[in-house]
């Protein structure tokens, strides 16, 4: 049943699209690396003018190019094992049902503090990892990378069936990068852009065949969409990538850019799929009154 509970979280979500779109940055993260690089600095200027020369445009473009194989090596290996990377059962344990049909029965906020739960485990295996891959310097954070963007992807897949959708398909897998990218990007045009391609998806998914999808142009097929985020992500985070080239302080600013990118991955591509499970319960249970309304007239 679409409740009272269910009508207040789809209003809240619809405010949330306006105002994430409206917004260029995540300034509280930026505030809070801003304010450890401030911090750091007595210690990473002596150490960073020792290994200056990595800083040169050939290391940079090594790292942009790492970055860009590493992005889509990651969904690739996700999408090639992604039986493996995600637990189909959690959320049936976890409300105590026995199959997906039964999930209606719930609010999407009873969904999500599962959610939560399971998205906090992988927060901390990414600070985690950043933090101990990040103090090896360079050669370590080249190798951090894909391992990184593998968290990312699994979490999302996990996301993607606690609220009854199949990550396995090749729909939401399209669905997944597109949030990925909705995620990142901090020019509001570019959000906006996204969001109707988000949307456009969703409308898809109901009534096309994968095909079919693939035939409303290049952004929508999984390759091209992968292909084009880690272009995007080559270039843009290459720049904060190399603070993790100083050993030791590396390690730091590793964990603390890790633990900001994922929270916002993982609020993004909640709030995204929340509202579609909102959506679709509002038009079944829709769709229900109407089929009763209908019986009823006949009969009468």
């Amino acid at each position: 049943m679409f409740d009272e509970a269910d009508l207040k979280a789809l209003e809240k979500l619809n405010q949330w699209e306006i105002d994430y779109i409206n917004k260029s940055d995540n300034n509280i993260f930026k505030n809070a690396m801003e304010k450890t690089g401030q911090a750091l600095k007595p210690i990473a200027s002596p150490i960073a003018k020792k290994i200056k020369p990595i800083t040169d445009s050939k290391v940079i473009s090594r790292i942009q190019n790492a970055i860009q194989v590493a992005i889509a090596g990651a969904f690739q290996f996700t999408h090639d094992n992604i039986k493996y990377t995600y637990s189909k059962d959690y959320i049936l344990k976890a409300l105590k049902i026995e199959s997906l049909q039964y999930l209606s029965v719930f609010n999407a906020d009873d969904i999500e503090k599962h959610v939560r739960k399971v998205a906090n485990q992988n927060k901390i295996a990414s600070t985690l990892e950043g933090f101990g891959l990040g103090m090896g310097g360079l050669e370590s954070t080249l190798v951090e990378i894909p391992i990184f963007f593998s968290l990312i992807a699994r979490v999302q897949q996990q996301i993607c069936a606690c609220y009854g959708y199949d990550p396995e398909s090749e729909f939401e897998q399209s669905f997944m990068l597109k949030a990925l990218s909705f995620s990142d990007v901090i020019v509001v045009g570019g959000k906006s852009e996204l969001l109707l391609e988000l949307n456009a998806l969703k409308v898809a998914i109901k009534r096309h065949t994968y095909n079919q999808l693939n035939e409303m142009g290049g952004k929508y097929a999984i390759p091209q969409i992968a292909k084009n985020f880690s272009k995007q992500q080559g270039k843009s985070l290459s720049k904060k990538k190399m603070t993790q080239a100083i050993p030791i302080v590396g390690g730091v600013i590793g964990g603390l850019f890790n633990y900001g990118y994922i929270n916002r991955v993982i609020n993004v591509t909640n709030n995204l799929y929340k509202k579609r499970f909102l959506e679709d319960k509002k038009s079944i249970y829709s769709e229900a009154i109407n089929t009763t309304f209908d019986i009823v007239i006949d009969e009468a």
